[in-house]
């Protein structure tokens, strides 16, 4: 930039004049993705997550006004994810197919980080999948704002 764009004044080479020129520093958000190396289909014998949307099937609220047990929760603008454990092996897979444990996936990012295979192998736990919905940036329209990616809803 010339340095006609500054106000009048004395200026000297490594002078530091973002305040003046109103600039702020921009850093790059994290982008997440479910993207990795697939290995292969979801798994059998654990159900996929599929909740319905009221917006898509309006109604759904005449249809819970004759029923008891059910309930309401946000849509989390994400994408899904199930993390297993299953005869000593864990995984992670998004709407249809498991994911490597690489550099390249970040819901194994996220279990890593927060431990989850560690924690179901020292439990002890048997068979169990968690499922939630995997947000953060880069993912949809992360209407939340969310910079670090979170597990929601998990269940």
């Amino acid at each position: 930039m010339p340095l006609s764009i500054l106000p009048e004044g004395e200026y000297e080479l490594g002078d530091d004049v973002t305040e003046i020129l109103n600039i702020r520093k921009w850093e790059v958000e994290e982008r997440v993705t479910s993207s990795g190396t697939v290995i292969g289909d979801f798994p059998d014998g654990i159900s996929k997550t599929d909740e319905l949307r009221v917006q898509s099937y309006p109604d759904l609220i005449k249809e819970f006004k004759q029923i008891s047990g059910y309930y309401i929760s946000t849509k989390m603008d994400g994408t899904s994810v199930t993390m297993y454990w299953r005869n000593g092996h864990f995984g992670i897979c998004g709407r249809n197919y498991e994911y490597a444990d690489d550099e390249k996936c970040a819901m194994w990012k996220y279990a890593h980080e927060h431990k989850i295979p560690e924690l179901l192998a020292e439990n002890d736990i048997p068979d169990v999948a968690i499922q939630g919905e995997f947000c953060g940036a880069g993912i949809q329209k992360n209407r939340l704002k969310l910079v670090k990616s979170e597990c929601m809803y998990l269940q």
